[in-house]
């Protein structure tokens, strides 16, 4: 991950929360099983990106706003997610959820690798 404990914790319970959201679609159980994960995967997104822009800008992170941008985007996806849920098309609702789980490895293999190196090279050695 990125060498930053708080950051990658977070990291390890996105990746979780939504391979059960995907386990649970390849079971049959995404009805029930997607409204109780999809509160908790949009509170740690929330939480997580909060957290994140706050250090961005403590350490006067250039790239800010770019990734703040970046964030936006992708919660406007998790936004409309509920209505692909409500319509019922199980294709889409795993193809969506499958699509959240490589927008985030993507996201921290670039734009979040981008922030630690900075971040490392103005403190030093993270405790995060």
């Amino acid at each position: 991950m990125l060498g930053m404990e708080h950051f990658d914790r977070q990291h390890l319970q996105l990746h979780e929360v939504l391979e059960e959201m995907l386990v649970a679609m390849r079971e049959g159980r995404a009805s029930t099983q997607m409204r109780s994960l999809l509160p908790r995967m949009r509170a740690l997104i929330v939480r997580h990106f909060q957290d994140e822009e706050k250090m961005m800008a403590e350490i006067a992170f250039p790239l800010l706003p770019i990734h703040q941008t970046l964030h936006r985007e992708f919660m406007g996806r998790v936004a409309g997610f509920k209505a692909l849920l409500d319509a019922g098309d199980p294709t889409a609702v795993l193809q969506t959820v499958a699509g959240f789980k490589a927008w985030i490895g993507e996201h921290i293999s670039t734009a979040d690798r981008a922030y630690s190196e900075y971040f490392k090279a103005k403190q030093g050695p993270a405790n995060t």
